[in-house]
């Protein structure tokens, strides 16, 4: 059958899971997966969606929904709450109103899970990794590919998603059961986890993305262009010579680490696809759209992160590790800051976050980070609890807090949206929880905890009591 995915729910054909691009068509129904591989399956997975849906299944991670949903708020509710308690990702069997059961909706393919050792399973699963893989660990998985020869994909003759096409005046995209998602959402979203297709003039970069897409009528979608984005970049291009659209394609039920790599800030000029085959290892398996294409016709934020990271240590600055916390929606990158390093740079607070602002707020791996916060080698940039606690007792509020307003922002972000200032520049700022004396390199402080307060030997006896002194077990 066909499928949605949101929050991210997406409306997929249900043969098109094997093609990276393609047009918005139904497909024969089917509820495995009839893709064969000599790969383990959770491996495979990362290519296949319909894999992935059903490794979500061994994993107890699937909930199958038999009973009749309504695209109108119904199912928008259930995926919002599923993000907000960390249930598991909801396979829509029954929409009200599609056609003889031809559309089916999926939702949560990005979101956590409840069990803390499983925390990132869907991302993991998307990746190839282990189900208990870490978020160091796959931030790692997708920078290793960037060390790696890109690997073109493989255009094929055909595939499954030509099963089934419709063309021209048979296109109707109000005959499919977009969702209305919220009750003050500007109207159905057809798209809002497949991949915006965009290739520059001369072909030499094929951009994918992820951003929504509503309906404005039968044949066309409205969606966000935001000026410094990728799409705008290539966009801007056709404009320069002359053209008033330019080809695009919408692919839906792509592999899941194409829809990660299409959510992440790869370098302008990087075609996503052949980053995703060096990151699994294979070249993609693609179709071409039916028909030709003339000049007329016409992105999981934390893993910026570590895309930051980079950027950071290739100006030779003092960074060791980036966290963006989900926490934040990953508007904020917590960055761990070699003290010894920065001693030897023999800067200053406001030198040293006026020269990491300049660099960091002007790429796009910052687009959606709005607070980079500096810690010292004693906090842990990974855990939430460890930077909220030193953001509330080393950074001294004005003094320490660096704001910078003449730089790129993120407009959908609801205080520049909807706040007093510029929505197009500014609402960035660094906020330094270093000490004065670590710009000098030294470390005369220390934290008051369980683990660092006590000696091994007394750690080891309050453990190994615990319960036996009637408490519950940690």
């Amino acid at each position: 059958m066909a499928t949605l995915a949101f929050r991210r729910c997406a409306l997929l054909p249900s043969s098109c899971a094997r093609s990276s691009v393609g047009k918005i068509l139904p497909g024969s129904i089917r509820t495995k997966s009839e893709m064969t591989s000599s790969q383990p399956r959770h491996i495979a997975a990362q290519l296949d969606f319909r894999t992935f849906i059903d490794v979500l299944r061994e994993d107890g991670d699937l909930a199958e929904i038999e009973r009749e949903v309504d695209p109108h708020l119904e199912v928008g509710a259930i995926v919002r709450r599923v993000s907000e308690v960390n249930g598991k990702a909801p396979l829509f069997n029954n929409v009200k109103g599609t056609k003889d059961g031809l559309w089916r909706m999926f939702g949560n393919a990005a979101s956590l899970r409840s069990r803390e050792e499983e925390k990132y399973g869907r991302i993991a699963r998307s990746l190839g990794l282990p189900v208990n893989a870490s978020w160091k660990a796959i931030l790692e998985r997708t920078q290793e590919a960037k060390s790696r020869p890109p690997l073109p994909p493989r255009v094929l003759s055909t595939g499954p998603c030509k099963q089934n096409r419709i063309f021209q005046d048979d296109i109707d995209l109000h005959k499919l059961p977009a969702p209305m998602l919220h009750q003050r959402d500007g109207g159905k979203y057809l798209q809002t986890y497949g991949l915006h297709v965009l290739q520059t003039p001369d072909a030499s970069w094929t951009n994918w993305s992820i951003f929504r897409g509503m309906i404005h009528d039968s044949r066309r979608l409205v969606c966000l262009v935001g000026s410094g984005q990728h799409n705008s970049i290539i966009r801007d291009k056709w404009l320069a010579e002359g053209k008033t659209e330019m080809p695009w394609a919408l692919a839906m039920g792509v592999p899941p680490a194409a829809s990660l790599a299409a959510a992440s800030p790869i370098p302008e000029g990087v075609s996503e696809g052949e980053y995703v085959g060096a990151l699994v290892g294979q070249p993609l398996d693609m179709v071409k759209l039916p028909g030709r294409i003339t000049d007329e016709s016409h992105t999981t934020a934390s893993l910026a992160s570590e895309e930051l990271l980079m950027l950071l240590k290739q100006h030779n600055l003092p960074i060791t590790d980036a966290f963006a916390p989900l926490e934040t929606m990953a508007t904020w990158c917590a960055l761990q800051v070699d003290i010894d390093r920065l001693a030897e740079m023999k800067t200053d607070p406001k030198e040293f976050c006026d020269k990491l602002a300049r660099i960091a707020f002007n790429n796009k791996s910052c687009m959606l980070i709005n607070r980079i916060l500096l810690f010292g080698h004693d906090v842990d940039v990974r855990n939430f609890k460890d930077i909220i606690w030193a953001l509330v007792t080393r950074c001294r509020p004005g003094q320490d807090e660096y704001l910078f307003d003449d730089v790129p922002s993120f407009p959908m972000t609801p205080y520049m949206s909807h706040g007093r200032g510029d929505a197009k520049r500014g609402g960035k700022v660094i906020s330094d929880c270093l000490f004065p004396m670590e710009y000098e390199g030294k470390r005369e402080f220390s934290g008051v905890d369980f683990e660092r307060s006590y000696p091994e030997h007394v750690k080891d006896k309050v453990r190994s009591n615990w319960t036996s002194m009637g408490f519950d077990s940690v």
